[in-house]
């Protein structure tokens, strides 16, 4: 389940609805795919290739089209995880041969410097103009350098598979709506047979998280917001307080800045597709696409692809019993020994946890901590001292994520106020 499933259900028809005949829309679908990957053959391709099922329909439609377009067969960059759980080597390496792709397939280690992939990454995040979001981007820096020398000019992906394949979570509060208790089960039973997650935890998403609360949210604000908006300020106001950590924000004008800024956000209620987090990403890939000299297209976040797909029911998308019918109906007919028909999605958690782990202690001690954090009054910093030592502790894996997120904009301002000639330190 993305961790980018959004709240809202505004951009499906709904699980409900008419639809033509699924091969009709098949059909349509992958007219419309096919189209995206055109647009994006603008030079000499290659394909951040994983063994999922959004990056290799797109490498399968640039194969086909790339010859008709008097360009290069893709070239193939892969990265492989260093950790059983997350590791997609047999699949990427049997997709590249099943579609005549040259291919670079390296672990990351291997592609990140000696000292490693947590002190690489923080090093680009001091260069780049944002805190840099995503761990690996020196790992694939490496690849798009290969991709360089070998003549490619443009890097296909898939990411936008998961905001627009998947099945939109929010549509479990229209179901809960309807009394559509089968369409809530069909929904638990493609959720369970695609996502490494336990039964007990897509069972709470569709029936609590993204069911029930979001309907008791949605009248709380039709019936309640406009009549008494103090109530809802002050409810706010609450949860903030409740959810913000001690050691952030410790002057109160900085907090109440920071809430000011909260309580405008949530009265706008984005949908996931509407998130800062995805603008970043997206300005993100931009930028490392400028700094090696090369364009990352992303094909599933094409114009008409998404309003097409924004039109159908989203039991459309679950056809078959797995999510992201669409494009898994598409690979299991050019993939048939594969499995793609029962693939289920894997992700690099487990990996990404143990890096942070593993690396993390050497990176804040070298850091000598958050001293531009500190030095700027965003953090108290012997109070997230001692909140670091609980993530470094091992204990609650979940939470080790946000080391990342401190570490990471920990080195950008640095850098900034390097730049001003500001020495940080700490109090």
């Amino acid at each position: 389940m993305s961790e980018n499933a959004g709240g809202d259900d505004w951009h499906f028809a709904g699980i409900a609805a008419d639809f033509e005949d699924e091969d009709v829309e098949q059909e349509r679908f992958d007219g419309l795919l096919e189209q995206a990957v055109a647009r994006c053959l603008v030079a000499p391709p290659a394909i951040y290739l994983s063994g999922g099922l959004d990056s290799v329909s797109v490498a399968a439609f640039a194969t086909d089209l790339a010859p008709k377009l008097q360009l290069p067969t893709p070239y193939a960059l892969s990265l492989v995880f260093e950790d059983e759980s997350s590791n997609e080597e047999n699949v990427q390496v049997h997709v590249a041969r099943g579609l005549g792709l040259e291919q670079t397939i390296v672990p990351v280690s291997a592609a990140v410097p000696d000292e490693g992939l947590l002190a690489a990454a923080l090093e680009m995040s001091a260069e780049r103009p944002a805190p840099m979001l995503n761990l690996w981007n020196p790992a694939y820096r490496f690849l798009a350098l290969d991709g360089k020398e070998r003549g490619r000019g443009v890097i296909l992906t898939g990411n936008g598979g998961d905001e627009w394949l998947e099945f939109p979570i929010g549509e479990a509060a229209s179901m809960i709506r309807r009394g559509d208790l089968s369409g809530l089960y069909r929904t638990w039973n493609s959720m369970q047979r695609s996502y490494p997650l336990t039964k007990l935890q897509i069972a709470r998403n569709l029936l609590w998280t993204y069911g029930t609360r979001l309907l008791l949210r949605r009248g709380f604000r039709s019936a309640v917001a406009p009549r008494f908006p103090g109530i809802v300020r002050a409810r706010r106001r609450r949860y903030f307080e409740r959810h913000t950590f001690p050691w952030l924000a410790p002057d109160a004008a900085l907090r109440r800045q920071l809430y000011e800024r909260l309580e405008r956000a949530a009265e706008r209620a984005p949908s996931a597709q509407d998130s800062p987090v995805i603008a970043l990403e997206l300005e993100e890939f931009f930028e490392s696409g400028r700094r090696v000299g090369m364009r990352l297209l992303h094909p599933l976040w094409d114009v008409d692809l998404t309003d097409f797909i924004a039109g159908l029911p989203a039991e459309l998308m679950i056809r078959g019993g797995r999510s992201k019918a669409l494009v898994r109906r598409s690979l299991a007919r050019r993939f048939p020994g594969l499995g793609f028909e029962q693939h289920r999605k894997i992700t690099a958690n487990a990996f990404y946890r143990s890096v942070l782990l593993d690396e993390g202690r050497r990176a804040w001690r070298e850091l000598r901590g958050a001293r531009a954090l500190a030095t700027l009054g965003i953090v108290d910093h012997p109070a997230l001292a001692r909140y670091v030592e609980r993530l470094l502790s091992g204990e609650n894996p979940g939470d080790r994520y946000r080391l990342w997120h401190l570490l990471t904009v920990e080195a950008w301002a640095r850098a900034r106020l390097g730049e001003a000639g500001l020495n940080p330190s700490i109090e």
